[in-house]
């Protein structure tokens, strides 16, 4: 039996539950999981330019589809560039209103 990769493991737990897509920018310390959703034929990686987009793009897509998002992305400044969009597009999380009611006036 052939050894598997970290990354390879986390592709296929990622595919069972059923993820489609994955938007992210590659760099070199997420080549592993890049690399891994090449081998296999379950998960599109799709390539953005920056990480906001990545972020923006797999909350519209959990969104509108009721499916779960995932982002991917370098360690250092380009996760600190998807943690900040997270946090903007997880306001208007559906879920939301559920755990924070709105003010009254």
């Amino acid at each position: 039996m052939q050894e598997r990769t970290v990354s390879e493991v986390i592709v296929d737990q990622l595919a069972a539950w059923g993820v489609e897509y994955i938007f992210g920018l590659p760099g070199t310390t997420c080549l592993g999981v890049v690399d891994a959703i090449r081998k296999q034929n379950k998960i599109r990686f799709i390539k953005v330019r920056h990480e906001e987009a990545a972020a923006l793009m797999a909350s519209a897509y959990a969104k509108l589809t009721g499916k779960v998002g995932v982002c991917v992305t370098i360690a250092g400044p380009g996760a600190t560039n998807l943690k900040a969009c997270i946090g903007r597009t997880g306001r208007f999380s559906p879920h939301h209103s559920k755990r924070y009611p709105k003010r009254s006036a």
